[in-house]
């Protein structure tokens, strides 16, 4: 229902509660605080069908700010929906993933998605009738989510915002098949972008790269970057009932990763670093306990013996949002990783923005002019190591390690890191959905 006096923005989001992990919560976070801004939410999403995980803290999460925010489903219509039916679980091994990848790029473009662009055009034409919205909010990927907003935008003729979480064309996670294929998405994301009003993506590297294929007159482009909720982490503190110790000198010193391992993104470089570390410093080792919050497979387990890491591992899998935070609350150090050999410099990973919500210690195995590495320089407790070299590891985590209790003290969550908080996001989204508007006011005048 529309709160008077609002504006209504109609958000297509893929991933969408039950479904889980981070894809999911930039679209959740935006429709939970817009209404503060002037904004009326209406949201459009698929059926949940088969997916890796769901996580039904973020589905209550959602429960809570219903029924002042809509949630319309029509059918996914995906390969993976069809034969698995409605909500499946399924986690495609990590040895077929790619070859997957690879067949799915090649017979579906945009995405192995676009089964839900007709269901989804089809649905919003009609909301549309039964209430006007106002605007448009696409995020992406799957980049059919931006497809049906071109096609609406057709239809509709209102104000379109275009949300990258990742790049299209240039993304480091595309492989092309062929150059008929490099080619024709090259085309696609042109025709698509025709019809937005404003392009946003989470960094300055990733915007550059969508503005040198696509910009034009008339086409905004900002940067709209991931964040973090500020009431998810009063809730994993208060609830952290973990022994603290103003010292770690006694005390078990926590290193948790938060988060899932695909593709080239793997955590090698970071065992073989620690590994390196104890061999310089074996006193540290009853110190030591590893968390990795999101589940390791049988190839990590396999490496982590062969390092002879295995007494220091907690493998706590899969958790959901709310465990993840809890877990997160408790740790002295926190790290990620970016991997990708394509265009590393322009990826910042949605977990190293919750880290600076939780004011930790944060090391950041990411290129030394890329995003991620802005983002780490501008905090207090932010370090970077070389995300090829373990031996940068190990030094890294030395120096961290050697004056822990003065950098737990400093946290990352300063001035600086409340930039990311998730309420003031959503203000800057409602200040550019609000800019759309009023440029299409002063067309009509013309």
């Amino acid at each position: 229902m529309q709160s008077r006096g609002h504006k209504t923005v109609l958000v297509i989001a893929y991933y969408f509660p039950p479904m889980g992990s981070s894809g999911v919560q930039r679209p959740l976070k935006f429709v939970k605080y817009l209404q503060r801004f002037g904004w009326t939410p209406v949201v459009l999403a698929p059926e949940p069908g088969l997916y890796t995980h769901y996580d039904e803290s973020l589905q209550e999460e959602l429960d809570r700010i219903q029924p002042a925010v809509e949630v319309h489903r029509v059918k996914g219509n995906t390969p993976f929906d069809k034969t698995a039916g409605r909500r499946a679980i399924g986690n495609i091994p990590d040895w077929m993933a790619a070859p997957a990848r690879m067949v799915s790029s090649f017979f579906y473009l945009p995405d192995n998605k676009k089964g839900w662009i007709l269901p989804a055009v089809e649905k919003a034409n009609e909301l549309h009738k039964i209430r006007k919205f106002d605007a448009i909010f696409a995020t992406a990927p799957p980049y059919s989510n931006l497809m049906i907003a071109a096609e609406l935008k057709e239809s509709l003729d209102i104000p379109v915002l275009m949300d990258f979480r990742d790049d299209w064309y240039g993304s480091h996670l595309l492989r092309y098949p062929t150059p008929f294929h490099r080619n024709r998405m090259k085309d696609l994301e042109k025709k698509c972008l025709l019809s937005a009003d404003m392009v946003t993506a989470i960094n300055g590297f990733m915007l550059d790269s969508l503005k040198s294929r696509n910009g034009r007159e008339g086409l905004k482009f900002e940067v709209l970057e991931q964040g973090y909720d500020p009431e998810d982490i009063l809730l994993a503190a208060s609830d952290d009932v973990s022994p603290k110790s103003s010292s770690t000198e006694n005390e078990t010193i926590r290193i948790l990763y938060n988060g899932l391992f695909y593709g080239e993104n793997q955590p090698d470089t970071f065992l073989e670093g620690v590994r390196l570390l104890l061999e310089a410093q074996p006193e540290l080792r009853p110190k030591l306990e590893l968390i990795f919050q999101g589940g390791l497979q049988a190839e990590h387990h396999t490496l982590i013996k062969r390092l002879g890491l295995t007494d220091l591992i907690k493998d706590c899998g899969y958790l959901s949002h709310k465990k993840a935070l809890k877990g997160l609350a408790s740790a002295d150090v926190v790290w990620f990783t970016v991997g990708h050999k394509k265009s590393p410099e322009q990826v910042t990973t949605g977990k190293l923005f919750e880290y600076i919500g939780c004011r930790k210690v944060i090391l950041g195995l990411v290129p030394s002019r890329g995003e991620a590495a802005r983002v780490l320089d501008s905090l207090a407790a932010g370090f970077v190591a070389n995300p090829n070299d373990a031996i940068s590891v190990k030094e890294r985590l030395s120096y961290i390690l050697t004056r822990l209790d003065e950098f737990k003290q400093l946290g990352s969550g300063d001035e600086t890191g409340l930039r990311y908080s998730r309420i003031n996001l959503t203000r800057n989204l409602s200040e550019f959905l609000n800019e759309l508007i009023v440029a299409k006011s002063r067309k009509k005048q013309f």
